[in-house]
């Protein structure tokens, strides 16, 4: 995964991962964050699948307790959306020299948001990204240190369970589409901007059917606890065999 801040004081690349073959052997120090970074409190049918996952960590002999976002978290989503939107000036620059595209003709061409944010980004100056940038740094430095004293931290994937198709796509205003974003993504940005390993795994469903994701992150190069961890709940909470009523592989 990239990240938006280059990661400091590494040596050398993580070596390759060796096939996980069982649980952790040891029981592990587990954080668990509720709220969204931008202060948003998740749906009932999410705090739920946090909640049945705390009960079958500790049902698991692993410790749990509440930990606390270590920044300003509606500082770091308005930095990140900052940044967001001047790669979308940069992606534009990557025309080919010469290769002057009206944005009549740009606009036919990408989603209606992706040009949007296109035009947000002609406003910020190199001063504006440089300041986001080193404050994204500041907050991945803060979120490492929370592995100092836990070795897992979860949270939600999302704010709420799974929303209809077409509830969230790039034709809608932009005004639209990022108020909507807000209130269903708020925490896997975070491993996106400081490049730490993050995972998703359906620990709980909806009535409806629908799987409710939970988000276990590590330090950086913990991908490995991840996957032992991942191991042993899959096989205390199996979920291979669920399948959705309309599934592919039945109709080939």
């Amino acid at each position: 995964m990239l990240s938006l801040v280059e990661i400091k004081g590494a040596q050398a690349p993580f070596q390759p991962l060796r096939t996980v073959t069982g649980p952790p052997k040891k029981r592990l120090r587990v954080g668990y964050i509720m709220n969204g970074m931008g202060g948003h409190v998740p749906s009932p049918e999410v705090q739920e699948s946090v909640t049945k996952t705390i009960a079958a960590l500790q049902s698991l002999g692993h410790q749990v307790s509440e930990a606390q976002w270590p920044f300003p978290g509606e500082r770091f989503i308005e930095d990140f959306t900052l940044i967001y939107a001047a790669r979308a000036q940069e992606a534009k620059k990557m025309l080919p020299a010469g290769a002057e595209i009206p944005d009549s003709v740009l606009k036919g061409l990408v989603e209606p948001a992706s040009f949007a944010m296109v035009g947000i980004s002609g406003d910020l100056t190199e001063e504006d990204v440089e300041k986001a940038y080193g404050r994204i740094e500041e907050c991945s430095k803060a979120y490492f240190s929370l592995f100092e004293k836990i070795d897992i931290l979860i949270t939600p994937v999302l704010l709420k369970p799974p929303v209809r198709i077409g509830e969230i796509n790039g034709s809608l205003p932009i005004s639209v589409l990022m108020q909507r974003l807000n209130h269903y993504g708020d925490y896997t940005m975070l491993q996106n901007a400081s490049g730490g390993p993050a995972m998703s795994l359906p620990m709980h469903w909806t009535k409806t059917g629908l799987p409710v994701g939970v988000q276990f992150a590590a330090r950086m190069g913990g991908d490995y606890e991840l996957l032992e961890l991942a191991f042993e709940l899959e096989a205390a909470r199996p979920w291979a065999a669920r399948r959705p009523p309309l599934w592919a592989p039945t109709l080939v």
